[in-house]
């Protein structure tokens, strides 16, 4: 095979990559946006809105999507292997930590995006009550 002709193979291997990672990431956004939408949202303790979608998929890309329409976004989810809650955090806003928020139950981050996992005993609707009770102080 010369040169040229090995070139070519590369060139439309890579073009016909680049067409289909296209299709699949418009197939993605459109998936997180879908999903996005199903989310729940409260107000909570201080006038705080808060997005909340129980997904085991796509995690950082609907708290991201979510945290658009409110202070900041929970996406959370029960392993049923590793018998635990995993919550991600996220927010958009300047005036909110959600890593303080993580914190509070053993996790971490940044202020922008956090996570923490519980105990798969824990109640989550309670978890839920119990969270809406934090200060506006404590995140900020």
């Amino acid at each position: 095979m010369t040169s040229s002709r090995k070139i070519h193979i590369k060139s439309f291997q890579i073009d016909g990559a680049i067409e289909s990672g296209t299709h699949i990431l418009t197939y993605n956004d459109m998936c997180v946006r879908k999903l996005a939408s199903k989310a729940s949202r409260e107000i909570w303790q201080g006038g705080r809105s808060v997005s909340l979608l129980n997904s085991g998929h796509w995690m950082s890309e609907l708290g991201n999507a979510m945290s658009q329409d409110s202070d900041f976004a929970i996406v959370w989810y029960y392993n049923s292997v590793q018998k635990v809650y995993k919550l991600s955090l996220r927010t958009c806003r300047e005036d909110v930590d959600v890593s303080k928020i993580a914190r509070l139950w053993g996790g971490g981050g940044h202020q922008k995006a956090a996570a923490f996992i519980m105990a798969g005993s824990t109640n989550i609707a309670q978890f839920f009550e119990q969270m809406k009770m934090i200060p506006l102080i404590e995140i900020s």
